[in-house]
Protein backbone atom coordinates (compact mmCIF):
# COMPACT_ATOMS: atom_id res chain seq x y z
CA UNK A 1 0.00 0.00 0.00
CA UNK A 2 1.42 3.36 -0.94
CA UNK A 3 2.23 5.75 1.88
CA UNK A 4 -0.12 8.13 0.79
CA UNK A 5 -2.75 6.05 0.89
CA UNK A 6 -2.14 5.63 4.73
CA UNK A 7 -1.72 9.46 5.27
CA UNK A 8 -4.16 11.59 3.62
CA UNK A 9 -7.65 11.95 5.28
CA UNK A 10 -10.32 12.46 3.37
CA UNK A 11 -10.14 16.27 3.70
CA UNK A 12 -6.26 16.81 2.66
CA UNK A 13 -7.01 15.61 -0.68
CA UNK A 14 -5.28 13.52 -3.40
CA UNK A 15 -2.06 12.56 -3.88
CA UNK A 16 -0.10 14.98 -6.04
CA UNK A 17 0.49 13.46 -9.91
CA UNK A 18 4.12 14.38 -9.57
CA UNK A 19 5.74 13.83 -6.16
CA UNK A 20 9.05 14.82 -7.13
CA UNK A 21 10.11 18.23 -8.72
CA UNK A 22 13.54 16.94 -10.33
CA UNK A 23 15.76 13.80 -10.30
CA UNK A 24 18.69 14.14 -8.22
CA UNK A 25 20.58 11.57 -6.46
CA UNK A 26 20.23 11.57 -2.96
CA UNK A 27 23.47 9.28 -2.15
CA UNK A 28 26.64 10.59 -4.12
CA UNK A 29 29.85 8.50 -3.38
CA UNK A 30 33.05 10.44 -1.66
CA UNK A 31 35.35 9.61 -4.27
CA UNK A 32 35.94 12.52 -6.64
CA UNK A 33 34.00 14.98 -4.57
CA UNK A 34 35.93 15.60 -1.95
CA UNK A 35 36.48 19.51 -3.31
CA UNK A 36 32.77 20.11 -2.97
CA UNK A 37 32.95 18.86 0.15
CA UNK A 38 35.11 20.95 1.42
CA UNK A 39 33.24 23.97 -0.34
CA UNK A 40 30.00 23.03 1.54
CA UNK A 41 31.79 23.28 4.63
CA UNK A 42 33.30 26.82 4.59
CA UNK A 43 29.80 27.72 3.01
CA UNK A 44 28.06 26.18 5.92
CA UNK A 45 30.42 27.38 8.49
CA UNK A 46 29.88 31.19 7.42
CA UNK A 47 26.17 30.95 6.48
CA UNK A 48 23.78 32.54 8.77
CA UNK A 49 19.72 32.45 8.43
CA UNK A 50 17.58 29.12 6.56
CA UNK A 51 19.72 26.53 4.92
CA UNK A 52 17.31 26.02 2.09
CA UNK A 53 19.15 27.27 -0.57
CA UNK A 54 22.08 26.44 0.53
CA UNK A 55 21.60 22.68 0.80
CA UNK A 56 19.74 22.92 -2.43
CA UNK A 57 22.75 24.08 -4.66
CA UNK A 58 24.78 21.60 -3.37
CA UNK A 59 22.97 18.05 -2.81
CA UNK A 60 23.50 17.08 -6.57
CA UNK A 61 26.96 17.63 -6.45
CA UNK A 62 27.79 16.22 -3.02
CA UNK A 63 24.29 13.64 -1.94
CA UNK A 64 22.37 14.23 1.39
CA UNK A 65 24.73 11.80 2.47
CA UNK A 66 27.79 14.81 2.07
CA UNK A 67 25.82 17.49 3.49
CA UNK A 68 24.83 15.57 6.28
CA UNK A 69 28.69 14.79 6.89
CA UNK A 70 29.55 18.33 6.34
CA UNK A 71 26.91 19.53 8.77
CA UNK A 72 27.92 16.94 11.99
CA UNK A 73 31.31 18.22 11.32
CA UNK A 74 30.70 21.86 10.96
CA UNK A 75 27.74 21.90 13.58
CA UNK A 76 28.42 18.47 15.55
CA UNK A 77 25.50 19.59 17.86
CA UNK A 78 23.35 19.33 14.87
CA UNK A 79 19.72 19.20 14.37
CA UNK A 80 18.20 22.08 13.90
CA UNK A 81 20.17 22.46 10.80
CA UNK A 82 18.93 19.46 9.47
CA UNK A 83 15.35 20.29 8.92
CA UNK A 84 15.62 22.23 6.01
CA UNK A 85 17.68 19.27 4.58
CA UNK A 86 14.87 16.97 5.18
CA UNK A 87 12.47 19.33 3.40
CA UNK A 88 14.70 19.52 0.69
CA UNK A 89 15.19 15.58 0.02
CA UNK A 90 11.38 14.68 0.58
CA UNK A 91 10.70 17.61 -2.02
CA UNK A 92 13.60 16.05 -4.35
CA UNK A 93 12.55 12.34 -3.62
CA UNK A 94 8.56 12.33 -3.21
CA UNK A 95 8.77 9.92 -1.15
CA UNK A 96 8.72 9.75 2.64
CA UNK A 97 10.15 5.99 2.95
CA UNK A 98 13.01 7.16 0.17
CA UNK A 99 13.38 10.43 2.19
CA UNK A 100 14.10 8.74 5.12
CA UNK A 101 16.41 6.39 3.80
CA UNK A 102 18.63 9.18 2.61
CA UNK A 103 18.45 11.17 6.24
CA UNK A 104 18.57 7.87 8.01
CA UNK A 105 19.40 8.73 12.21
CA UNK A 106 21.58 11.43 11.53
CA UNK A 107 21.64 14.39 13.56
CA UNK A 108 19.79 13.11 16.37
CA UNK A 109 16.56 12.65 14.17
CA UNK A 110 16.72 16.67 12.27
CA UNK A 111 16.39 15.05 8.92
CA UNK A 112 13.98 13.17 9.61
CA UNK A 113 11.59 16.05 11.26
CA UNK A 114 12.22 18.07 8.24
CA UNK A 115 10.93 15.21 6.04
CA UNK A 116 7.76 15.28 8.16
CA UNK A 117 7.71 19.29 7.80
CA UNK A 118 7.54 18.60 4.47
CA UNK A 119 5.22 16.09 4.26
CA UNK A 120 2.50 17.25 6.15
CA UNK A 121 2.83 20.53 4.40
CA UNK A 122 1.99 19.13 1.37
CA UNK A 123 -0.92 17.28 2.93
CA UNK A 124 -2.75 19.58 4.27
CA UNK A 125 -1.84 23.24 2.04
CA UNK A 126 -5.33 23.93 0.97
CA UNK A 127 -5.53 26.75 -1.65
CA UNK A 128 -2.51 28.50 -0.49
CA UNK A 129 -3.61 28.00 3.00
CA UNK A 130 -2.54 25.45 6.07
CA UNK A 131 -5.41 23.79 7.48
CA UNK A 132 -3.78 21.93 10.29
CA UNK A 133 -6.44 20.24 11.78
CA UNK A 134 -6.84 18.62 8.65
CA UNK A 135 -3.82 16.19 9.89
CA UNK A 136 -5.92 14.85 12.66
CA UNK A 137 -6.75 11.61 11.58
CA UNK A 138 -3.20 10.85 9.57
CA UNK A 139 -0.54 11.78 12.06
CA UNK A 140 -0.73 8.41 13.59
CA UNK A 141 -0.58 6.46 10.71
CA UNK A 142 3.25 7.45 9.63
CA UNK A 143 4.10 6.60 12.74
CA UNK A 144 2.23 2.83 12.90
CA UNK A 145 2.11 1.95 9.34
CA UNK A 146 4.92 3.24 7.14
CA UNK A 147 7.41 0.77 6.81
CA UNK A 148 10.54 2.49 6.71
CA UNK A 149 9.79 4.48 9.86
CA UNK A 150 8.90 1.20 11.43
CA UNK A 151 12.03 0.19 10.72
CA UNK A 152 14.34 3.10 11.66
CA UNK A 153 12.38 4.38 14.88
CA UNK A 154 10.96 2.97 17.36
CA UNK A 155 6.59 4.48 17.62
CA UNK A 156 7.62 6.81 20.87
CA UNK A 157 10.89 8.65 18.90
CA UNK A 158 8.40 8.71 15.77
CA UNK A 159 5.82 10.61 17.82
CA UNK A 160 8.27 13.00 18.78
CA UNK A 161 8.90 13.97 15.40
CA UNK A 162 5.89 14.14 14.06
CA UNK A 163 5.12 17.04 16.65
CA UNK A 164 8.31 18.92 15.01
CA UNK A 165 6.66 19.09 12.22
CA UNK A 166 3.03 19.64 13.49
CA UNK A 167 4.89 22.95 15.66
CA UNK A 168 6.24 24.28 13.17
CA UNK A 169 3.18 24.11 10.84
CA UNK A 170 1.04 25.71 13.61
CA UNK A 171 3.38 28.60 13.12
CA UNK A 172 4.49 28.22 16.71
CA UNK A 173 1.01 27.95 18.30
CA UNK A 174 1.46 25.59 21.61
CA UNK A 175 -2.48 24.90 21.86
CA UNK A 176 -2.77 23.61 18.06
CA UNK A 177 0.27 21.60 17.76
CA UNK A 178 -1.06 19.71 21.05
CA UNK A 179 -4.25 19.31 19.82
CA UNK A 180 -3.22 17.53 16.43
CA UNK A 181 -1.15 15.09 18.87
CA UNK A 182 -4.31 13.85 20.05
CA UNK A 183 -4.56 12.26 16.74
CA UNK A 184 -2.43 9.84 18.51
CA UNK A 185 -4.71 6.88 20.49
CA UNK A 186 -2.29 6.49 23.02
CA UNK A 187 -1.60 8.07 25.91
CA UNK A 188 1.82 7.85 25.66
CA UNK A 189 2.32 8.76 22.02
CA UNK A 190 0.76 12.21 22.88
CA UNK A 191 3.27 12.77 25.34
CA UNK A 192 6.14 11.62 23.45
CA UNK A 193 4.44 14.00 20.63
CA UNK A 194 4.18 16.67 23.05
CA UNK A 195 8.00 16.02 23.69
CA UNK A 196 8.80 16.93 20.02
CA UNK A 197 6.60 19.94 19.93
CA UNK A 198 7.91 21.62 23.05
CA UNK A 199 11.85 20.86 21.82
CA UNK A 200 10.39 22.82 18.41
CA UNK A 201 9.58 26.00 20.63
CA UNK A 202 12.10 25.89 22.60
CA UNK A 203 14.72 25.39 20.32
CA UNK A 204 13.50 27.97 18.08
CA UNK A 205 14.17 30.64 20.41
CA UNK A 206 9.96 31.11 20.84
CA UNK A 207 10.81 30.63 24.74
CA UNK A 208 13.72 32.62 25.20
CA UNK A 209 12.25 35.22 27.40
CA UNK A 210 10.90 33.14 29.92
CA UNK A 211 14.12 31.81 29.98
CA UNK A 212 15.21 34.96 30.86
CA UNK A 213 13.07 35.63 33.04
CA UNK A 214 13.49 32.22 35.24
CA UNK A 215 9.67 31.97 34.50
CA UNK A 216 8.46 28.44 34.36
CA UNK A 217 6.01 29.47 31.70
CA UNK A 218 4.42 27.72 28.99
CA UNK A 219 5.25 24.87 31.36
CA UNK A 220 2.42 25.51 33.74
CA UNK A 221 0.17 26.78 31.63
CA UNK A 222 -0.44 23.62 28.96
CA UNK A 223 -0.90 20.20 28.57
CA UNK A 224 2.43 17.58 29.78
CA UNK A 225 4.71 20.06 31.62
CA UNK A 226 6.26 17.39 31.37
CA UNK A 227 7.39 17.37 27.85
CA UNK A 228 7.89 21.28 28.41
CA UNK A 229 10.28 21.15 31.26
CA UNK A 230 12.39 18.43 29.73
CA UNK A 231 13.54 21.21 26.60
CA UNK A 232 12.80 24.07 28.88
CA UNK A 233 14.93 23.55 31.97
CA UNK A 234 18.19 22.56 30.60
CA UNK A 235 18.51 26.21 28.97
CA UNK A 236 17.39 27.52 32.42
CA UNK A 237 20.00 25.75 33.86
CA UNK A 238 22.60 26.56 31.67
CA UNK A 239 22.21 29.99 32.44
CA UNK A 240 21.51 29.80 36.18
CA UNK A 241 25.08 28.05 36.90
CA UNK A 242 26.98 30.62 34.73
CA UNK A 243 25.26 33.03 36.52
CA UNK A 244 25.25 31.35 40.17
CA UNK A 245 27.13 28.78 40.03
CA UNK A 246 24.21 26.72 41.49
CA UNK A 247 20.87 25.10 40.63
CA UNK A 248 19.19 25.79 44.17
CA UNK A 249 16.58 28.52 42.67
CA UNK A 250 15.20 25.37 39.85
CA UNK A 251 14.49 23.48 42.92
CA UNK A 252 12.42 26.05 44.50
CA UNK A 253 10.46 26.61 41.30
CA UNK A 254 9.70 22.54 41.19
CA UNK A 255 9.07 22.97 44.77
CA UNK A 256 6.55 25.63 44.22
CA UNK A 257 4.79 23.94 41.45
CA UNK A 258 1.09 21.56 42.62
CA UNK A 259 0.40 17.66 40.96
CA UNK A 260 1.61 16.90 37.71
CA UNK A 261 3.62 20.40 37.36
CA UNK A 262 5.65 19.53 40.32
CA UNK A 263 6.61 16.13 38.46
CA UNK A 264 6.59 17.58 35.47
CA UNK A 265 9.11 20.23 36.50
CA UNK A 266 11.59 17.47 38.49
CA UNK A 267 11.33 15.21 35.66
CA UNK A 268 12.61 18.49 33.80
CA UNK A 269 15.23 19.27 35.69
CA UNK A 270 16.59 15.49 35.77
CA UNK A 271 17.30 16.27 32.15
CA UNK A 272 19.32 19.29 32.72
CA UNK A 273 21.04 17.76 35.19
CA UNK A 274 22.34 14.86 32.78
CA UNK A 275 25.37 16.13 31.51
CA UNK A 276 27.20 17.19 34.85
CA UNK A 277 26.32 13.79 36.21
CA UNK A 278 27.55 11.85 33.18
CA UNK A 279 30.85 14.46 33.44
CA UNK A 280 30.49 13.78 37.47
CA UNK A 281 30.39 16.56 38.34
CA UNK A 282 26.87 15.87 40.24
CA UNK A 283 26.38 13.11 41.53
CA UNK A 284 22.52 11.08 40.83
CA UNK A 285 22.17 11.34 44.51
CA UNK A 286 22.42 14.93 44.96
CA UNK A 287 20.82 15.82 41.90
CA UNK A 288 17.38 13.42 42.81
CA UNK A 289 17.88 11.13 46.15
CA UNK A 290 16.42 14.04 48.52
CA UNK A 291 13.24 14.68 46.80
CA UNK A 292 9.95 12.91 47.49
CA UNK A 293 9.04 9.36 45.84
CA UNK A 294 7.34 10.47 42.81
CA UNK A 295 9.34 13.47 42.22
CA UNK A 296 12.69 11.38 42.98
CA UNK A 297 11.16 8.57 40.30
CA UNK A 298 10.52 11.58 37.65
CA UNK A 299 13.83 12.88 38.70
CA UNK A 300 15.89 10.07 37.81
CA UNK A 301 14.39 8.93 34.25
CA UNK A 302 14.88 12.46 33.48
CA UNK A 303 18.79 12.13 34.44
CA UNK A 304 19.11 8.91 32.62
CA UNK A 305 17.04 8.48 29.42
CA UNK A 306 19.13 10.57 27.75
CA UNK A 307 22.32 9.52 28.92
CA UNK A 308 21.55 5.81 28.24
CA UNK A 309 20.82 6.94 24.45
CA UNK A 310 23.94 8.70 23.92
CA UNK A 311 26.37 7.34 26.80
CA UNK A 312 25.22 3.74 27.60
CA UNK A 313 28.41 2.24 29.95
CA UNK A 314 28.24 5.85 31.83
CA UNK A 315 24.41 5.16 32.15
CA UNK A 316 24.90 1.76 33.48
CA UNK A 317 27.52 2.50 35.98
CA UNK A 318 25.88 5.67 37.36
CA UNK A 319 22.74 3.61 38.23
CA UNK A 320 25.49 0.85 40.07
CA UNK A 321 26.12 2.72 42.77
CA UNK A 322 22.05 3.12 44.01
CA UNK A 323 20.74 1.33 46.06
CA UNK A 324 18.27 -1.50 45.11
CA UNK A 325 14.72 0.45 44.86
CA UNK A 326 16.26 3.27 43.20
CA UNK A 327 18.64 1.27 41.28
CA UNK A 328 15.63 -0.61 39.80
CA UNK A 329 14.09 2.83 38.99
CA UNK A 330 17.39 3.47 37.34
CA UNK A 331 18.07 0.33 35.19
CA UNK A 332 14.23 0.48 34.04
CA UNK A 333 15.02 3.32 32.48
CA UNK A 334 17.90 2.58 30.67
CA UNK A 335 16.78 -0.38 29.16
CA UNK A 336 13.45 1.09 27.93
CA UNK A 337 15.53 4.58 26.53
CA UNK A 338 13.84 7.78 26.15
CA UNK A 339 10.61 6.44 24.34
CA UNK A 340 9.66 3.59 25.97
CA UNK A 341 5.93 2.35 26.08
CA UNK A 342 6.08 1.62 30.02
CA UNK A 343 5.82 5.03 30.96
CA UNK A 344 2.91 5.86 33.82
CA UNK A 345 0.54 7.88 32.52
CA UNK A 346 -0.61 9.91 35.49
CA UNK A 347 3.27 11.28 35.68
CA UNK A 348 3.51 11.83 32.55
CA UNK A 349 1.18 11.12 29.77
CA UNK A 350 -2.09 12.90 32.06
CA UNK A 351 -1.09 16.32 31.42
CA UNK A 352 -4.04 18.83 31.54
CA UNK A 353 -3.89 22.52 33.42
Amino acid sequence: MLLAALLLGPACGPEPATVATQAVPLHVPVEGTLEQRRAFARELARHTGTLYALYDEYLEQIGANGILDGIEAVRPGCHSEAHDLGKLVYDRAGSVGQALRACDRRCHSGCMHGVLMGRFREMCTVEGQLRLELLAGSVENVCLAEPQMQASYDPGDCAHGVSHALMFLADYGIDRALDACEGFGDGRLRYYCATGAFMEFVTAGRADEQIAERSFAPCDAHRYPAACARYLLPRWLRDEIRETGSAERMYGLCRAQQGVRRTGCFHGLGNALMPYVEAGSVSLASACLELESDARRVCIDGVVERMARYSPARAATVCAELEPADREICTRAVRGGMYRMDRDPVLYAAGGP
